[in-house]
């Protein structure tokens, strides 16, 4: 299997997001928005806490600071009795050494004060409570022992900006809240329209191929790719790449945040960040080699259902019970292995990742703790500080967990993308119609054709006379079937070429090609649907018509519901003969000029075969037939019979002169006890 880059895989991957592209702007857009909500409720803390609740005023006689000291922006600094007063969280420019200063030359207060409207004062006196225009000041340790009520009404502001804090707290949540619903339901809809996509895309390219590539790949990988690996890359889109964006969104948002609030406790969580990233590739690496593991015991184990129960009554038959047991147990083994690989990288890395998560809060809190005692942040700005950076490292155990995720849809892309890059398709490049109706004259000129290394015809050549009915026989092996899957174009001619009508069959659409000839094959196939539509595959008004031309007409009419009886699985539940006088008139309903016979009446009764070379008579009138025979009673009155050995003609003519030759015709005839 080929091994694809991510981005390689999520190039092709992006291809198909181009019919959706308003949904993922949409997605986008509230993407961003969520993010924004989502750290913003941290800072709505943060506000509650500096302003509202712990509300700190400290006192200094007017004209002792300066504009470096204050680096906040404070609209009006109350002035009472010649002291200013300046909220705490407003004097970070402050440093240690001055306030120690200010202090001991009692320019400082040593306690803290609240300012507050002098609208809100209480109406009895309180002790060293003092007014001035506008406001009104008291120490925070008088505050802490005056009643419950009056220290509502002082505080008035400061519960208003608590309820409105909670309010827009409660506006986030409800809007993070319908953006979750609108991202749930936008994804699901791209997710599902891409699927949907991807495996029309995948069965169109299964439909498109030849013989050759079926022969390659078994049928249970094939619905692996279509099933379980299409899905996989669902789950990319609708859940693994849409968290990833999230999360990198919020983190991107919180460094921002984290910065703002301070830049020297950002730079100790970007450093701290760096032994996860570091980890997170190396967990990256290991993930998807381990689920590229899990992809292929998967698919083996499907490969090995889908041909054990086919050729169940084989393994029963032949009492193959034990050995298949033996082989599921060994595949199973092996997936059991593949998914404890997986695991096994998973337990390790996620340990890692909470450790090193533990080690990086006790240091930002330890530094936070530092700056908060040095006066350089508030205690609102360390609280919300410590919520940022939990957000911010869930986000980061969010992405580890994801990588997982993303490696196993990874692997799905790989599977799928390698399997689409396989290509046996029969070039269909023909652009030269047919004529309406075609005469039915058929040429092959020198064809030579191998599966492999063995050649199976030899610069074959023969004519066809339009209106001919053609036999061809021989021992197995000998290149009958093959001629029919040249013809038919399910496998393409190494040399040579195959004139239909004069034209070269390469040169033909495929679908006029195989609308004009059609092939009975020897294994009869019927879908699980009704007989009506095994019959007429989509042309409905022709079934019965064609029915009752073959003959077959009261058989159908005596099964339990006529037409419209559902055949089972490998249409067991009517006999071999009946299944292969259903795919005859399929043939008839559809009316081609050139009719292909692969060893149709192999497997019917004398009695079957009776009606059915009745009805071969009316089939093959107009019409030019190639039959492929073992019973050589079948062949008795065709135009012409040719004789194939290891691929090369060696006899042709009518039944008389062939016996008359006494050559292989004659000898196979012998062996089938003809003469």
């Amino acid at each position: 299997m080929n091994k694809y880059s991510a981005f390689e895989i999520f190039r092709r991957l992006g291809a198909y997001l181009r019919s959706y592209i308003y949904y993922v702007l949409l997605f986008l857009v509230v993407l961003l928005l969520s993010a924004a909500a989502e750290v913003a409720m941290p800072l709505f803390v943060r506000q509650a806490v500096d302003h509202n609740l712990l509300v700190r005023y400290i006192r200094f006689p007017s004209g002792v600071l300066t504009e470096e000291d204050i680096v906040r922006d404070e609209e009006d600094l109350p002035h009472i009795q010649g002291f200013v007063y300046v909220r705490d969280i407003a004097l970070k420019g402050l440093s240690q050494k001055r306030r120690r200063k200010l202090r001991e030359d009692n320019r400082m207060s040593k306690g803290y004060y609240y300012v507050f409207p002098s609208t809100q004062v209480p109406t009895y006196p309180i002790a060293g409570l003092k007014k001035e225009g506008r406001y009104a000041v008291l120490p925070l340790a008088v505050i802490k022992e005056i009643s419950y009520t009056d220290r509502k009404q002082i505080r008035t502001y400061d519960v208003e900006g608590l309820k409105k804090n909670s309010f827009y707290f409660l506006m986030v949540n409800i809007a993070l809240f319908i953006f979750s619903l609108v991202q749930v339901y936008v994804l699901a809809l791209l997710g599902q329209g891409i699927m949907k996509d991807l495996r029309i895309t995948v069965f169109k390219h299964m439909l498109a191929q030849s013989m050759k590539f079926f022969s390659l790949q078994p049928v249970g990988k094939i619905v692996t790719h279509v099933t379980n690996d299409v899905e996989t890359v669902n789950e990319l889109f609708v859940r693994v790449l849409p968290s990833l964006l999230k999360n990198l969104a919020i983190m991107g948002t919180v460094i921002v945040v984290i910065f703002f609030l301070s830049y020297r406790l950002g730079f100790v969580t970007v450093i701290t960040l760096v032994p996860i990233l570091v980890i997170t590739v190396l967990s990256r690496m290991k993930v998807r080699n381990a689920f590229r593991w899990v992809r292929e015991s998967v698919a083996k184990i499907n490969i090995m259902l889908s041909e054990y129960l086919s050729g169940i009554s084989i393994v029963q038959l032949f009492s193959q019970e034990k050995k298949t047991r033996g082989i599921f147990q060994k595949d199973n083994n092996r997936l059991m292995e593949a998914n404890i690989a997986q695991v096994y990288v998973y337990a390790i890395f996620r340990p890692m990742i909470d450790l090193f998560y533990a080690i990086s809060v006790a240091i930002i809190l330890y530094s936070g703790a530092l700056f908060l005692l040095r006066y350089k942040i508030s205690l609102g700005v360390l609280i919300a500080y410590i919520s940022l950076v939990d957000t911010f490292y869930q986000q980061v155990m969010s992405i580890s967990e994801g990588i997982v995720s993303l490696q196993n849809a990874m692997a799905g892309g790989e599977k799928v993308f390698s399997f689409l890059d396989h290509n046996e398709k029969v070039t269909d490049v023909g652009k030269n119609n047919l004529p309406i109706p075609i005469k039915g004259s058929i040429v092959f000129e020198n064809v030579s054709f191998s599966y492999g290394r063995e050649m199976v015809l030899r610069e074959f050549s023969v004519h066809i006379k339009a209106g001919q009915t053609i036999a061809i026989v021989g021992y197995t092996g000998a290149g009958k079937s093959t001629i029919v899957n040249l013809l038919t174009r399910l496998w393409d001619a190494h040399s040579g070429r195959i004139l239909l009508d004069g034209m070269d069959i390469k040169s033909v659409p495929l679908w006029q090609l195989r609308g004009n000839v059609q092939l009975l094959p020897q294994d009869v196939f019927l879908f699980q649907d009704t007989v009506e539509e095994n019959i007429c595959l989509g042309k409905r008004s022709i079934a019965q018509s064609a029915a009752k031309k073959l003959g077959i007409h009261p058989f159908i009419l005596s099964l339990p519901r006529g037409y419209h009886s559902i055949l089972g699985e490998d249409a067991n539940n009517i006999s071999t003969g009946q299944r292969q006088l259903i795919t005859f008139a399929r043939i008839i309903a559809h009316d081609p000029r050139v009719i292909i016979l692969d060893e149709a009446t192999a497997s019917i009764d004398t009695e079957t075969e009776q009606i059915i070379q009745s009805a071969l008579s009316v089939l093959c009138s107009g019409r030019t037939a190639i039959i492929i025979a073992h019973r050589l009673s079948t062949i008795k009155h065709a135009d012409n019979i040719l004789v194939l050995h290891k691929g090369q003609l060696i006899e042709q003519g009518t039944y008389t002169v062939l016996m008359r030759q006494k050559k292989l015709f004659y000898m196979l005839a012998r062996m089938q006890n003809y003469i």
